[in-house]
């Protein structure tokens, strides 16, 4: 524990750094090479690439300082465009993440690390490692300051570490449970795999297991593969009905080379259920009103609709 918090306090000491004639720090680091403040201020603050030799040089000539602080080595300027409108509303989308942006608290490149990101939901819309925002947010509130976009300045609000914290649980979460969601069949919470759901029915759900078994066949359904994932047709094959290819045909195309006398298999393949798209399938699925139900209606004269009964 001792040992823990010396090395707190040192990663909480504040150091200088000069650039220019003379290469120092004021960490008083001894040896033939740079320490770790004075190489991380010119590769990832001034991004002058590692393998240059200005990283190492023990001084800098007056033209290879105006170099760096002109941006010689910066990206682009199309790649670090970075729009500052804000949003009238509440939430603001956020911006695509292209090549060569950087995490404004690390600066380790967004698009290669693989961290989870959040963004500015306030005003710009830039995008920052949530890990890192973390960091900066938990350090923000410890010193009574609001919690404020490293990019454009804007409050994130009081409940903005929460808010970080919840992004960061969720991206380790299973994407194929689905919490808070209850298998009308078999009761079973939550539903792993794919989600069945019921177009006619309010808020009734169902699991693979169930929806293959045939429980609540008598309406249609949508099914959806991850949580966040989009609804997708679900269609119960027909009982008696012939696969659209056999099963045999199936397992030779798998255990071999295709060739052009496959085309019609393949297509037969591509037109099954799940080529079908979601639009057609809702069409599928409305009710088509009978004769008496539109009579009625009709009867009605109060302009009611004869599939759902609203007006």
């Amino acid at each position: 524990r001792a040992g823990t918090g010396a090395r707190r306090r040192r990663l909480d000491k504040k150091y200088k750094v000069q650039i220019g004639g003379v290469m120092g720090c004021t960490c008083k680091s001894r040896g033939p090479c740079p320490c770790v403040h004075l190489i991380f201020v010119l590769v990832k603050l001034l991004r002058v690439p590692a393998e240059n030799p200005l990283v190492w040089q023990a001084s800098l000539l007056d033209s290879e300082v105006d170099q760096i602080l002109r941006g010689r080595f910066q990206p682009a300027p199309e790649k670090r465009k970075r729009a500052a409108a804000a949003g009238e509303g509440s939430h603001v989308e956020q911006k695509e993440v292209e090549e060569g942006d950087v995490c404004a608290i690390c600066q380790e490149d967004m698009k290669e690390s693989g961290e989870v990101l959040t963004w500015c939901r306030q005003s710009c819309g830039n995008s920052v490692h949530a890990k890192c925002m973390k960091v900066w947010a938990e350090h923000k509130q410890s010193v009574g300051d609001k919690v404020t976009c490293p990019f454009c300045r804007e409050d994130w609000g009081p409940l903005a570490v929460e808010a970080i914290k919840k992004e960061i649980r969720q991206s380790r979460r299973d994407p194929h449970v689905h919490s808070g969601v209850q298998c009308a069949g078999c009761r079973g919470s939550p539903v792993t795999g794919e989600r069945y759901r019921c177009l006619f029915c309010a808020d009734l759900d169902m699991c693979g297991g169930c929806f293959g078994r045939g429980v609540h066949a008598h309406h249609p359904f949508v099914r959806r593969e991850t949580f966040d994932g989009p609804w997708l047709p679900a269609d119960r094959p027909r009982p008696g009905a012939p696969p659209a290819v056999p099963d045999t045909v199936l397992l030779e195309l798998q255990n071999r080379e295709l060739t052009t006398d496959d085309y019609e298999a393949l297509l037969r393949l591509d037109q099954g259920p799940a080529g079908t798209p979601l639009h057609e399938h809702l069409v599928a699925c409305l009710r088509v009103p009978n004769a008496s139900e539109i009579a009625q209606s009709c009867a009605r004269g109060d302009g009611a609709c004869g599939l759902c009964g609203g007006g």
